[in-house]
């Protein structure tokens, strides 16, 4: 005979048990509570007010992102989104061209580029870049240069944005820069892949390898797209919940709008550390990335070949460097791209200058340590408006007796 015990509830003990349920419940919610309580208060004392353009860090100590105008109107943006725009943000696609109209649409020059062009160093009130500089030479001659550049574009995005642009302005002609190191880039940023959404555009993408490619990567419709944590919800209960309170939070609680600054700062603190403990800086020899510097080079093609269809004359340049301090990248390997790039535009009846020397090295900048307990580094790519001019000067001439003469 075996012995087994057996607890039995009492109509005492379950009554202790219903009064102890409720208390227990709201004392395991009190930190849950004052933990988001913390979290708040810690957010609004870091990132409070702060809305830091963590696309322009790259510009530098004491260099301003600085877009040109003409008569208060803006002739050189940034991306083609629409729906984000805020103020202070930089003019995007339709701004340009609504200013443009309002001038009388006469023939435009287009100038795609990246930050070296919209990056002033040591900027005072009233200084112009380089493409505002130009755009008051050319506008005598009976053209608006209309300019767009994005920090660090690749040329995988500037093929983007030229077929985008290349139905809706018609350029008589293109300057190109080619910076080398961009092209260590393969990802395509979302204010330039909205441009694939259009009909037009994704049809003329489709005519080259490159181009479908970026059509199948960036080519869905918004609403599959947009968002990605939620793609495989397909409208759900729980995805038309999750919109609505995630619309909601962003109208009535400013906590929420903190959260891209707060994942900015760390992620940013993140990269400090990282580079930091390995010994980092922009002084590392950086190799290029072959599959991306490979998908620049046939964006680049791309360009060229459509231009050459379309009757758009183009001017492609390698963009001037600092050469005073140890550059960041493989000597033999830039050495490569710069002949590629010249047989490219050769090869497709395009004007080239190698700008890689034009301005002088102490017209440069330095820039922002991404190294905790490092202030600055040597700039390799903004200088100060003394250089704009002189880029400006070289561009003009190149453009005149290139382009416009003939």
């Amino acid at each position: 005979m075996s012995l087994t015990s057996t607890t039995v509830a009492t109509p005492t003990d379950a009554a202790d048990d219903h009064a102890a349920g409720p208390d227990r419940g709201w004392l395991a919610i009190v930190p849950l509570v004052a933990g988001a309580l913390l979290a708040g208060y810690m957010l609004h004392a870091a990132f409070g007010g702060q809305r830091t353009s963590f696309e322009d860090l790259g510009l530098g100590i004491n260099t301003a992102n600085h877009l040109g105008t003409f008569e208060g109107e803006p002739i050189h943006g940034r991306d083609a989104r629409k729906d984000k725009q805020e103020p202070g943000d930089p003019p995007n696609v339709e701004q340009v061209m609504a200013a443009w109209k309002r001038r009388g649409a006469q023939p435009v020059g287009l100038f795609l580029g990246n930050s070296q062009i919209h990056g002033i160093n040591q900027y005072k009130e009233g200084q112009e870049n380089a493409a505002e500089m130009l755009f008051k030479r050319l506008r005598p001659r009976g053209v608006d240069l209309l300019t767009f550049t994005q920090p660090s574009a690749s040329l995988q995005e500037h093929y983007i944005l030229f077929e985008y642009l290349l139905a809706r302005l018609h350029p008589k002609f293109l300057i190109l820069p080619v910076v080398f190191m961009n092209q260590r880039a393969f990802d395509v940023r979302d204010g330039i892949a909205v441009c694939v959404q259009d009909p037009e555009t994704r049809q003329a993408l489709a005519q080259t390898e490159i181009g479908r490619r970026l059509v199948a990567r960036f080519g869905a419709a918004p609403d599959e797209s947009a968002d990605k944590d939620m793609a495989a919800l397909e409208k759900t209960t729980q995805e038309v919940t999750e919109k609505a309170l995630t619309d909601w939070l962003s109208r009535h609680w400013t906590l929420w709008e903190l959260r891209p600054e707060a994942r900015g700062q760390i992620a940013d603190a993140l990269i400090r550390g990282r580079n930091t403990v390995l010994g980092i800086s922009g002084q590392s020899k950086r190799h290029m990335i072959k599959g991306a510097y490979d998908a620049n080079m046939e964006a680049l093609a791309a360009i060229l070949e459509s231009a050459r269809q379309h009757d758009v004359q183009v001017l492609v340049y390698i963009a001037p460097i600092r050469h005073d301090a140890e550059p960041p990248y493989i000597a033999s390997e830039y050495d490569a791209c710069r002949k590629q790039v010249r047989e490219l535009a050769e090869k497709y009846g395009a004007a080239f200058a190698d700008l890689d020397e034009a301005v002088p090295s102490e017209l440069y900048g330095v820039h922002s340590s991404r190294v905790f307990g490092r202030e600055s580094q040597p700039d390799f790519f903004h200088f100060q408006e003394g250089a704009h001019r002189r880029l400006a000067d070289a561009l003009g001439e190149l453009i005149e007796n290139r382009i416009l003469n003939h």
